[in-house]
């Protein structure tokens, strides 16, 4: 299908990737808070956001009467995007109170979250009932939906990225409709990484499985050219492969395996393929623990 055939027929999508109402109609000052603008970076602060006002709504509701009479928007989460995809020209309504773990579903191993929720707000939660998610985001306080929206996180063929783990998404439509798609809709792998494009998701569910354990060795001073020879069987060597460099020296600083240690990890000792293990923690001050949930 051409794209502008798609963006035609598609219940769903809007042009432009930003929320813009279907219909023209006079945009009206929301009863929700207006924040005005205060110079505002993402996290790396590499990026300053240029929409002229931010909300922060408390119920889907009130994003629903935004998005209604608002004209242009698009939905900010944790501001982890190193780009402008969370911007807008004029508005931007933040999920940061829309954070509350709403169902841990034990018989159908699941669990529903808003939108604003961060992965560290309910992974321990999720571990007391004997459950994990497949695949963590690196930092406690990103959030889900942002993440899986840019299919951050990939940890390779057996996990996916983190919106793999995605059954089921509500979200508010440009019209202000309030829609649930699960996997059996014909738009749902689009609209689970969706960019922000088909409308401000509110609510995930996700797939759990059972609680396990990972343990994490640390490597350091992989040679480029080592890996280049070796990137399949380094990249495989673990539950999780993560890799680390300032681009310098043709060398990666850092490398993280982990291991589920049910699942009879390999055991390498202090040489990995040419890179030594660390005899310290791990320089990165995102690292919080060597047991993942």
């Amino acid at each position: 299908m051409q794209r502008k055939d798609f963006l035609k027929t598609s219940t769903l999508v809007l042009a432009g990737g930003v929320v813009t109402p279907y219909w023209a109609c006079s945009p009206k000052k929301p009863q929700i808070e207006e924040i005005q603008a205060e110079i505002r970076k993402n996290w790396a602060g590499n990026y300053t956001y240029q929409a002229k006002n931010l909300y922060e709504p408390n119920t889907v509701e009130e994003v629903q009467e935004l998005v209604k009479k608002l004209d242009k928007q698009k939905a900010l989460g944790s501001k982890h995007c190193f780009n402008n995809i969370a911007d807008s020209p004029e508005n931007q309504i933040s999920t940061r109170n829309l954070n509350k773990v709403i169902r841990i579903d034990e018989v159908q191993k699941t669990v529903t979250v808003e939108a604003g929720a961060r992965y560290g707000d309910f992974a321990e939660e999720l571990d007391a009932k004997g459950f994990a998610l497949a695949n963590l985001a690196s930092l406690p306080h990103i959030t889900v939906a942002g993440a899986c929206a840019t299919a951050t996180h990939g940890s390779g063929v057996k996990n996916g990225n983190l919106a793999t783990q995605v059954l089921a998404v509500e979200l508010v439509t440009p019209s202000g409709e309030l829609v649930n798609i699960d996997r059996t809709h014909e738009d749902f792998p689009a609209v689970v990484v969706g960019l922000g494009a088909f409308g401000i998701i509110t609510k995930v569910t996700l797939a759990v499985k059972d609680s396990f354990q990972v343990r994490q060795n640390v490597y350091l001073n992989l040679s480029l050219d080592t890996l280049e020879s070796n990137f399949d069987k380094i990249m495989s060597s673990g539950y999780s492969v993560s890799l680390f460099t300032d681009w310098t020296n043709k060398n990666i600083s850092e490398v993280w395996v982990k291991s589920r240690m049910d699942e009879n990890p390999m055991e390498f000792g202090d040489d990995f393929f040419g890179a030594k293990a660390a005899t310290e923690n791990p320089s990165h001050t995102w690292i919080i623990s060597r047991k993942l949930l």
